[in-house]
């Protein structure tokens, strides 16, 4: 059996955590930080912290978790058709 660090683990698309981040949203009352967003829309997708660790490879430009990443790609994307907004600050509002 390999090493499971070094396995491939499956990560959500940042289409696939566009509903959780609805889901997370409304459950924290509508408005929420960044930081409070991510860790509920982790608990609803139920992310695994192996998961959570995947990161960016050294050459590559972007740094850091890439689930985190695309939890950044779904929110932009839910901007753009605008079921949520960005209200400043770093806070998000249905």
């Amino acid at each position: 059996m390999g090493d499971p660090s070094t396995s491939e683990v499956k990560i959500p698309t940042y289409r696939d955590l566009m509903l959780p981040t609805l889901q997370a949203l409304d459950a924290l009352g509508g408005l929420a930080t960044v930081e409070s967003l991510e860790a509920k829309t982790v608990e609803i997708f139920n992310l695994t912290p192996e998961q959570l660790a995947v990161a960016f490879n050294a050459e590559q430009s972007t740094t850091g978790s890439k689930v985190i990443h695309r939890l950044g790609w779904a929110r932009t994307c839910l901007k753009k058709v605008e079921p949520i907004e960005n209200t400043g600050l770093g806070e998000w509002a249905l």
